[in-house]
C-alpha cells in the first residue's frame, strides 16, 4: 500500500512537480539576464542603423539606368552644379538647378535655364535627365567610345576633366541630325494607346497628334477580302489563341465590335465613345482615311501561310486596292514573309516594298536581307537596331524603320541612332521625347 504523503524525489519522473506546476517562480542567472539585455540591446542598434541608412539612401538621386548616386558622386554632382554645369555625373547638357538638403544650387546663369518638358507641354511624366547621356546611345558603336576613352582623363589645367572630343562629336552629330532631319514618327495602327489599333479612332488620333507616318495591318478573309485586322486583336475579342483572320468569312469579321479593346487610359477625351460599336475596317477604308493626310503609310502584310498560292493572291488584292484608292504613291509594304515581297515587287514593281527583320533572324540573314535590291526600306527590331547595321542598310540605298519603340528609355537610344522612321504605339510620347530633345540640342549650342 502507497503511504499517504511521498516526497517529489521519490515519485516517479512522470509525476514529479515542476517549478512552473508548483507556483514557484523561475529564476536566472545574472549572466543569463545580461547576455539577454545585451543581445536586445545590439539588436535594436542594428535596426536604427539599417533605417537611418536605408533613409539617407532613398534621398540620393537616380542616374540615368536608375541607380543611386553614391555619396561622393552626389557631392560631385553638386559642386559641378554650383560652378561648372557642363561637368558632374548627370549634367552633359542642361545647366539646370539642382536641390540638395534645405537650399537650391543654381548655375551662375540663374534664367538661363534649360528647357522643360514640363514647361512646354505640361506633362508630369518627364524627368529632367538630359537624353545624350552615355547609356541613351549605347548602339552606336563599340568604336566610338573605344576611341574617346584616353580623351575622357583629367586634363593639365586645373585638373579638371575635359569631355572625349569623339563624344562630343557625337552629340554634335545627333543634334545636327534631330534639328535639321528628325526620323518621321510612325504610329503602329495608328494612336494605339488612344483607341484600338487599326479602327478610326487610332487613325484619326495619330494624325491629331502629328504622327508623320501610320501603319496598317492586312489579313485575308477566308473569302479574299482585304481587312484592317491583326490576329492579335481577334484573338483578345474572342478570347481564343488559335483564332486566325483567314478562317472567317468578310461577312463574319464585319459582325465583330472592336470597342470592348479600347484601352484602359486617361489620355482619352471622350470616355463615351468607349461604349460605341467599332467596326472593323477594310484596308481600302483604313488607306482612304489616311491619303493626302500623312507623309508615309506602311501596309504591314499578315501571311497565314507560306504557300505560293496565298502569297501570289495575297499579292493580286493588294494590287486591286491600290488600284481603287489612286494609287497610294506614299505607301510602303512590308510583311515577315519574304516570298510575299519577291512575288509583289514582280508583279508590281511600282509599289516599294520593305523586309522585316526581327529577333531571332541570324546576321547572315540579316546581311542578305540588306543587299537584296529588291526592297526600298528594312524593318529593324528595336533590339537589333544597330549603328553598324543601320549604316549597312544606308550604304545599300536602303531606308531603316526601327519598331516598336514604346518607352522613353527605347526611344532616347533609337534616336541617337541615324533612323529614317521610328515606329511606335504611342507617338504623343515620341513626338514629345523628340521636341524636348532638339530644344536641349538648341539650348547647348549644338546641331
Amino acid at each position: 500500500m502507497r503511504p499517504l504523503f511521498q516526497s517529489p524525489s521519490s515519485l516517479p519522473r512522470q509525476h514529479r512537480r515542476t517549478p512552473f506546476a508548483s507556483g514557484r517562480p523561475f529564476r536566472t542567472s545574472r549572466a543569463t539576464r545580461f547576455n539577454a539585455f545585451f543581445f536586445l540591446l545590439v539588436l535594436s542598434l542594428g535596426g536604427s542603423l539599417l533605417l537611418l541608412w536605408r533613409l539617407q539612401l532613398l534621398q540620393r538621386p537616380l542616374t540615368e539606368d536608375g541607380k543611386r548616386l553614391t555619396l561622393s558622386e552626389k557631392v560631385t554632382e553638386t559642386n559641378g552644379n554650383a560652378g561648372k554645369a557642363d561637368q558632374g555625373t548627370d549634367k552633359r547638357f542642361t545647366s539646370g538647378s539642382s536641390n540638395t538638403g534645405t537650399g537650391s544650387i543654381s548655375n551662375s546663369g540663374g534664367n538661363n535655364k534649360a528647357p522643360s518638358l514640363l514647361d512646354a507641354d505640361n506633362e508630369d511624366d518627364y524627368d529632367d535627365a538630359d537624353f545624350l547621356l552615355d547609356g541613351s546611345t549605347d548602339a552606336t558603336s563599340a568604336g566610338t567610345r573605344e576611341e574617346g576613352k584616353g580623351a575622357g582623363k583629367a586634363d593639365a589645367i586645373g585638373g579638371e576633366n575635359k569631355e572625349p572630343s569623339a563624344d562630343v562629336a557625337r552629340k554634335h552629330e545627333i543634334c545636327k541630325r534631330m534639328i535639321k532631319s528628325p526620323p518621321l514618327v510612325c504610329a503602329h495602327g495608328g494612336d494605339a494607346s488612344y483607341a484600338p489599333p487599326n479602327t478610326l479612332a487610332a487613325l484619326e488620333r495619330a494624325v491629331a497628334v502629328g504622327a508623320d507616318a501610320v501603319e496598317v495591318d492586312a489579313s485575308l478573309t477566308a473569302d479574299g477580302h482585304l481587312v484592317a485586322l491583326h490576329d492579335r486583336e481577334l484573338q483578345s475579342l474572342l478570347n481564343d489563341p488559335s483564332a486566325r483572320v483567314s478562317s472567317l468569312v468578310f461577312s463574319r469579321i464585319r459582325q465583330l465590335d472592336l470597342s470592348s479593346l479600347w484601352p484602359a487610359t486617361s489620355r482619352r477625351d471622350d470616355l463615351s465613345a468607349a461604349t460605341e460599336r467599332v467596326p472593323v475596317m477594310t484596308l481600302q477604308q483604313a488607306l482612304q482615311a489616311l491619303i493626302d493626310r500623312v507623309k508615309h503609310i506602311t501596309v504591314d502584310v499578315k501571311i497565314a501561310t507560306s504557300a505560293i498560292a496565298e502569297n501570289r493572291h495575297m499579292a493580286q488584292r493588294l494590287v486591286s486596292v491600290f488600284e481603287k484608292v489612286g494609287g497610294c504613291s506614299e505607301c510602303l509594304v512590308w510583311s515577315k514573309e519574304d516570298q510575299f515581297i519577291r512575288h509583289l515587287s514582280r508583279i508590281q514593281p511600282s509599289i516599294k516594298t520593305g523586309y522585316i527583320v526581327y529577333r531571332n533572324f541570324k546576321t547572315g540573314v540579316v546581311n542578305g536581307l540588306l543587299r537584296r535590291e529588291s526592297s526600298h526600306v528594312v524593318g529593324l527590331a528595336e533590339s537589333l537596331a544597330t549603328l553598324q547595321t543601320i549604316n549597312d542598310a544606308h550604304k545599300g540605298g536602303k531606308k531603316v524603320h526601327v519598331w516598336t519603340v514604346d518607352d522613353r528609355a527605347g526611344m532616347r537610344r533609337v534616336l541617337g541612332l541615324p533612323v529614317d522612321v521610328v515606329v511606335t504605339n504611342n507617338p504623343t510620347l515620341l513626338r514629345k521625347t523628340m521636341r524636348r530633345l532638339q530644344q536641349q540640342c538648341k539650348h547647348a549650342g549644338l546641331g
